[in-house]
């Protein structure tokens, strides 16, 4: 019997200890429930942004409208120092170089007439690059459906499994290699990545846009934006008002 009490007597403040303990840790189990529910929120917002939604054909809204485009190129949007602006400015309003290349990852080259197409000059073997390309394809996808297409050229040096790198990242791209360097040069390709803007009558409307304003100038030039057609120029006005 006493040992009964005596058990009865060291086991009482224990139980107490635990109900208390088990008062003090529920809130704190409740709060880490809520916690977990709004990681997993915001774990589901990321999935479903942009950034992370699988390519598709549908219409993307334009980023800019050809009279931004007038204010901005070549300006802003241009990159190069003024001597590289003045030689790449003569490939403009011309027609652009054949994409002639050493050979094509694709089954044929891509055809030009019909499309505004990014062209792009750049790398695989830096990863921030690939990165890039990753997301103007996806960005560039988004705008199929008004005609844009993009064409990468790549260099083909020292990258092993090369066919594989690029198509596991850039699927649907027509993409070119240009061991000889032929193309860069008729480019005027100073650096990579390097992005031309080629208009669906396969001119040159833009050589050498900044990298963060490609998309820009691809949606003006969507939008109807010819960089040499501006409103209000002399031969537009035709003279008015002189006497015949």
């Amino acid at each position: 019997m006493t040992m009964h009490f005596r058990l009865r007597a060291l086991l009482t403040p224990l139980l107490c200890m635990g109900l208390a303990a088990a008062t003090v840790i529920s809130p704190r189990a409740d709060d880490e429930q809520d916690q977990e529910r709004e990681q997993e929120q915001e774990q589901a917002r990321v999935r479903e942004s942009p950034r992370f939604v699988t390519p598709s054909r549908a219409e993307q809204a334009l980023t800019a409208s050809p009279e931004r485009a007038s204010q901005m190129w070549p300006g802003e949007w241009a990159e190069g120092s003024a001597d590289h602006r003045q030689a790449v400015a003569a490939l403009e309003h011309h027609p652009a170089p054949p994409l002639t290349v050493d050979r094509w990852l694709t089954e044929e080259p891509p055809d030009l007439e019909g499309s505004q197409t990014v062209l792009v000059f750049a790398v695989v073997w830096q990863p921030r690059q690939v990165e890039l390309l990753r997301d103007l394809r996806i960005q560039i996808m988004r705008r199929a459906d008004r005609g844009a297409q993009m064409v990468l050229i790549h260099p083909d040096e020292g990258v092993s499994d090369l066919e594989a790198l690029l198509q596991g990242n850039l699927a649907d791209v027509a993409v070119g290699i240009d061991s000889s360097h032929a193309l860069r040069e008729a480019y005027l390709v100073d650096s990579f990545p390097d992005f031309y803007l080629i208009g669906t009558d396969g001119q040159v409307l833009c050589a050498d846009v900044a990298n963060e304003h490609i998309i820009e100038a691809l949606d003006a030039a969507l939008g109807g934006w010819v960089p040499w057609e501006t409103e209000g120029t002399d031969e537009e006005s035709g003279g008015e008002g002189e006497t015949p």
